[in-house]
């Protein structure tokens, strides 16, 4: 029985973790016709996140999120009913709305790295309860650290 490789797409010799192929199964017969299915399941590496100005720039976002997913429909509404998750990618300054765009990353990151460091349900809830009026700076400090902006890699890239 072979190992199977926890690179699927390497380039340059460097290692790039492709999501989209992290479940393999593998079909053994022998020479009297029996098949043995063996799934393996290799979890991400635990130095990926990708920054919200990545999001921001790439459309092919994890089900069920699309950029027209309205944010008041996963999280408190803190931008209005009619904002959607690319538009709080895209709102400027600090604050509220450097947080918003923080937790947007957040969430795509924790379906699209599971299992992350944070759940989806974590980050909603998160966000949920410092909204409105809590410690903005330091919860969007705690989803930015889990991004490549410090030091993670971005294998989507």
């Amino acid at each position: 029985v072979g190992r199977i490789p926890e690179c699927f797409n390497c380039r340059n010799g460097r290692s790039h973790w492709d999501v989209r192929r992290h479940r393999r199964s593998i079909k053994v017969n022998n020479f009297h016709g029996a098949t043995v299915t063996y799934t393996n399941f290799i979890a991400p590496p635990s130095n990926v996140g990708c920054s919200h100005g990545y999001w921001k720039n790439h459309n092919s976002w994890p089900a069920p999120y699309t950029p027209s997913t309205k944010f008041s429909s996963i999280f408190e509404n803190a931008f209005g009913t009619n904002t959607t998750l690319q538009q709080v990618l895209a709102l400027k300054g600090g604050g509220l709305n450097a947080l918003g765009r923080e937790t947007v990353g957040a969430l795509l990151n924790s379906k699209v790295f599971a299992p992350w460091d944070l759940t989806t349900a974590s980050v909603i809830s998160q966000f949920n309860a410092v909204y409105p009026g809590g410690d903005y700076e330091t919860l969007k400090n705690t989803f930015e650290n889990l991004t490549d902006v410090n030091g993670r890699v971005c294998p989507l890239n």
